[in-house]
């Protein structure tokens, strides 16, 4: 592209003589410079920023024989700004957060120790089930319940009497259901869990169509005049495509070597019983 008569990048075009200014409600506050990094919101930034994370790790990786020697699926995994670094013992973890610091400072980029957690897979340290890790937690059972929770707080902000029935079902679909079921692919559940779920979702729903007692309706009738599946089908089904979706990734990708490693039991002892 051309800018001022002169040949650029689209890149080296959003950078330089850029401005920015804060919006609270309607008044928009001074310009201010912004020569740093991309405009904010562009869509370009999180393109970006992958690229730039990324050029990171590999350096990473190309410094550290950890990689190589651990008996690990992958020797890190990354989505966006958040990274995981995977080794079989806790030394080498550390070892890893350390080297992986000074490479960071040189890009920019800090590393925060505040937020870094250690995790430790063992039968007799429960903390990993309180561990949140893009925005669900490692625990099927902690995660479920927290997911609930999220969902009723999201329940209870729309006002559902002031819209018609059909809006009341579109925005539950549209606006309560994800809630509910963010990362439901990973969640291992028991019968029990199952049931909650659907027991949660035909009480919003009833609630919704304004069933109550001593009125009401079948399952099955609910089911099919809010045009709902049971969650609990939504959740096996999604379990499934993700586990088609990481067995054809095929060998090589962190997914599935985690998975190859849960299915050979041959180094895991069986606790007596």
């Amino acid at each position: 592209m051309t800018v001022a008569g002169a040949q650029t990048s689209t890149v080296s075009a959003l950078i330089p003589n850029t401005t920015a200014r804060v919006k609270n409600s309607s008044q928009l506050g001074e310009a201010f410079p912004t020569n740093i990094g991309v405009v904010q919101g562009d869509p370009l930034s999180p393109t970006m920023f992958n690229m730039y994370a990324e050029g990171a790790m590999r350096k990473i990786d190309a410094v550290s024989s950890l990689a190589r020697t651990q008996d690990v699926p992958s020797p890190s995994t990354q989505y966006v700004d958040d990274t995981t670094m995977h080794a079989s013992s806790r030394s080498a973890v550390e070892t890893m957060v350390a080297t992986c610091e000074p490479i960071f400072k040189e890009d920019n980029l800090n590393l925060n120790l505040q937020k870094t957690v250690y995790l430790t897979a063992s039968r007799t340290d429960a903390s990993w089930k309180t561990v949140k890790l893009l925005g669900s937690l490692l625990d099927s059972t902690e995660d479920v319940a927290a997911r609930i929770g999220a969902a009723n707080r999201a329940f209870g902000s729309i006002a559902w009497k002031r819209h018609c029935l059909d809006s009341r079902l579109c925005m539950f679909s549209v606006l309560i259901v994800p809630v509910l079921l963010y990362n439901c692919g990973l969640w291992t559940l028991t019968k029990r869990q199952n049931e909650q779920l659907d027991v949660w979702q035909r009480r919003k729903l009833r609630y919704i169509f304004g069933v109550h007692y001593p009125h009401c309706i079948s399952n099955q009738i609910l089911y099919e005049k809010s045009k709902q599946q049971p969650i609990s089908r939504v959740c096996k089904r999604r379990r499934l495509l993700w586990f088609g979706h990481v067995v054809r990734e095929g060998p090589g990708t962190a997914s599935y070597g985690a998975l190859t490693m849960a299915i050979d039991t041959s180094k895991i002892k069986r606790p007596q019983g």
